[in-house]
């Protein structure tokens, strides 16, 4: 997201953010992971971020997990092109992010 105009400041005591532009605490869906990932660096709690696998690398797992009960055995793994450490469905039998490429 684009915010442009918009200066945030992060309060180190309680992680907080401010807006200089608003006026206002900011919270927004977009700054989630950096608030979680700031709470487990100060608080020595939370998540222990595993390393991200290398762009190009191909997925491991089962064949039919690869390509479904109709691909071909035949057919190669998918790549990754882009490496996240974010959470895919939050809440719900939550994985990370990534993206690949057929």
């Amino acid at each position: 997201p684009v915010a442009c105009g918009h200066f945030l400041v992060l309060n180190q005591a309680d992680l907080s953010l401010w807006c200089y532009a608003c006026d206002s605490y900011v919270q927004h869906e977009s700054l989630r992971p950096l608030v979680k990932r700031l709470e487990s660096l100060k608080f020595g709690k939370g998540e222990v971020l595993e390393p991200l696998p290398a762009v190009g690398s191909p997925l491991v797992c089962e064949p039919v997990a690869l390509h479904g009960l109709l691909g071909n055995p035949s057919w190669g793994a998918p790549r990754l092109v882009r490496a996240c450490n974010d959470e895919a469905r939050p809440g719900y039998q939550t994985m990370r992010a990534h993206e690949y490429l057929d």
